[in-house]
């Protein structure tokens, strides 16, 4: 688990019903920590902070600053969703990003929870079948926890290197994205299926991150609010499956 990102499972009861709600705290301690206003500017749920945004843009660039610069890692970091520190690019399903702070949001990799604190009917169903809650935006693979839609999807598929690759369409596919006929296989980056819906589900969060990525020229925030259909509180907008659709804040009046 990455220090940014500490999952944890929080489910609370209103009097109008129960209200479910994934929350990720920060590796900086109470002193560190966005105020509950800032985590709720980012979300349109309310206490559905699942990145902690905010504290990013106050401090990632001063720890950034501080690690020594190494060499270029980029073609690891391609295969494994990692991010090249020497290059300042982080790397989800193949594609560069030049964005620190939406590489930590999409958090690469999944994380073991405490099962016994998930209590939401359908994300216990989606534990044991390696299923996703649409109502908690949370996916499950190997009784992991996969807080973005596209790294639940990812996890799924097979990484692939590229060396492996003999089939020429395969390999092209592999740039970017592509079904081979030939071989029955989908490539979204190095990420290989064998399952057609997987495939097609998969590309469609690929489709949504690109855009995300080309929205960076304007806006972190606005970037990744785009993935979690939330709020950016810098330009006043929210987002729906990647499209903006309100210029107030979720709770306003």
């Amino acid at each position: 688990m990455n220090r940014f990102h500490r999952a944890r499972y929080n489910h609370s009861t209103a009097a109008t019903g129960a209200t479910r709600s994934l929350t990720v705290a920060n590796g900086y301690g109470n002193a560190g920590e966005p105020s509950e206003t800032a985590l709720r500017a980012v979300s349109p749920l309310g206490d559905f902070s699942m990145i902690g945004v905010i504290l990013f843009l106050s401090h990632v660039m001063l720890d950034l600053q501080s690690q020594p610069v190494n060499r270029c890692t980029c073609l690891e970091a391609r295969l494994n969703h990692l991010w090249c520190e020497a290059c300042k690019v982080g790397y989800v399903a193949g594609v560069r990003i030049p964005s620190h702070v939406l590489y930590e949001a999409l958090d690469a990799h999944g994380h073991v929870i405490d099962i016994k604190t998930v209590t939401c009917p359908t994300c216990r169903r989606a534990l044991e079948t390696d299923g996703y809650c649409e109502s908690c935006r949370a996916g499950f693979f190997h009784k992991q926890l996969y807080c973005t839609s596209i790294t639940y999807r990812l996890a799924k598929g097979r990484v692939t290197p590229p060396e492996v690759l003999s089939c020429p369409t395969c390999r092209m596919n592999a740039e970017s994205q592509g079904w081979c006929e030939a071989c029955g296989v989908g490539m979204i980056g190095l990420t290989a299926y064998h399952d057609r819906e997987q495939f097609q589900a998969t590309l469609a969060e690929y489709r949504l991150l690109l855009e995300a990525i080309d929205k960076l020229k304007s806006c972190d925030i606005c970037a990744t609010a785009m993935i979690f259909d939330s709020y950016c509180p810098i330009h006043d907008a929210t987002y729906k499956n990647g499209k903006r659709v309100q210029t107030k804040a979720p709770d306003s009046k």
